[in-house]
């Protein structure tokens, strides 16, 4: 397998991982609506928190783990004697694999201008 398919294995997995917790939120929400706290648009104070659901921590251990792994297969490659840079190849693995994450990020706190709120609450 290449390093692309072995990326693109990593976000189908995450990807069904996050789906299975948005179903999860969904089902709850159904169970749990007459007790929810509603603003006054209708929607309950938890759904606002639901666009920042692909930061869960169930989903970012996956990325960190699958980060550490190989991590640990450059580290034995450059061991056997493999020529390879392991910083330059982590490096271009870190990106493929959480750059959509923090670009994400920061478009989401952008958009909705959250640091200026953090800033002004805070801080």
């Amino acid at each position: 397998l290449s390093s692309f398919d072995a990326v693109s294995f990593q976000w189908i997995a995450n990807l069904s991982s996050a789906a299975s917790l948005t179903f999860s939120y969904i089902s709850m929400e159904a169970k749990f609506r007459p007790c929810m706290v509603e603003l006054e648009s209708g929607d309950a104070l938890l759904n606002t928190t639901l666009p920042v659901m692909i930061f869960h921590p169930v989903l970012l251990v996956q990325l960190i783990s699958m980060l550490s792994l190989v991590h640990a297969i450059l580290t034995a490659l450059v061991v056997a004697g493999v020529e390879l840079d392991p910083s330059a190849w982590l490096l271009r693995y870190a990106v493929a694999a959480l750059g959509p994450y923090f670009t994400f990020g920061m478009g989401y706190f952008l958009v909705t201008l959250s640091f200026v709120f953090a800033y002004v609450f805070f801080l």
